[in-house]
Formats: structure tokens, C-alpha cells, sequence
């Protein structure tokens, strides 16, 4: 890559390569495997029907169980990059409307490094202040 970053795909630690060798060959070594548990936010209702957690999603769709948002309008809270994630995938699993809400004013947050929202690039619609900012 452009940048000098190796990547290597197809390779499965422990199998492929091995921990240790991984050691020896880097300085440093940064496990990125995703979240893998949710957060809860307290907003009554989080556990309802059709609420379903961001993280349990992106699992789903990476073990190739996709929700079928046809037609659907979709609402996805929070703007990090797993919320950008979720917001692009209802889009392209077919959701008629897909709202990203934040809790900030602009949605200049992880995602992107800071340069703006995948998401709303890609189709989604944002309000320009959805909840009221509140201190």
C-alpha cells in the first residue's frame, strides 16, 4: 500500500502463523478483532422488539445472517464507527430510510478520522439537531 503498510489476508494466527513468530518479526503487536459485546444506553425501551444491538448486527452479517430491511426505516444511534458501519449496511440491505441520531451538534466523530460521516455520504439522513443539545 501507498502508506507502507503490509497487509496480509487469508492468514489465520495460530494456524497460518503463530503468536511468537508474530513477536519475533514486530515490535509492537495490536489485536483489532471489533467489539464483540454492546453497550446499553438507559433509554426505556432499548430492549423492545426490533431493537437489536449494533455489535450483534455486524456479527450477524459477518457469519452471513442478514436482516432483510426492505422497505424498512431504519433509526441507528450513536456516530462512531460502529454506527457508521450499521447506518451503511441498512442502507445497502435495502432499508427505505435510514436516520443516524448523535448526540453531539456535528457528526465529526470517530468515523473517518474526523472528516465527516460515511454514512450520511452515503444516503443517510441526519437532523441537524436531534436531541436537542442539552448540558
Amino acid at each position: 500500500m501507498s502508506t507502507g503498510v503490509e497487509v496480509h489476508t487469508g492468514v489465520t494466527v495460530g494456524k497460518d502463523i503463530s503468536f511468537e513468530q508474530l513477536h519475533k518479526d514486530y515490535d509492537c503487536l495490536y489485536v483489532a478483532i471489533g467489539a464483540h459485546t454492546d453497550k446499553k444506553t438507559g433509554i426505556p425501551g432499548e430492549d423492545s422488539v426490533n431493537v437489536m444491538s449494533a455489535v450483534e448486527m455486524l456479527r450477524d452479517i459477518g457469519d452471513d445472517i442478514m436482516p432483510d430491511f426492505s422497505g424498512k426505516k431504519v433509526v441507528v444511534i450513536g456516530g462512531g464507527n460502529v454506527a457508521m458501519d450499521v447506518t451503511r449496511s441498512s442502507i445497502r440491505l435495502g432499508a427505505e430510510k435510514v436516520t443516524c441520531v448523535y448526540r453531539r451538534r456535528s457528526l465529526r466523530s470517530a468515523d473517518a478520522g474526523g472528516n465527516g460521516s460515511w454514512g450520511c455520504r452515503s444516503g443517510a439522513y441526519r437532523p441537524a439537531a436531534w436531541p436537542p443539545h442539552t448540558r
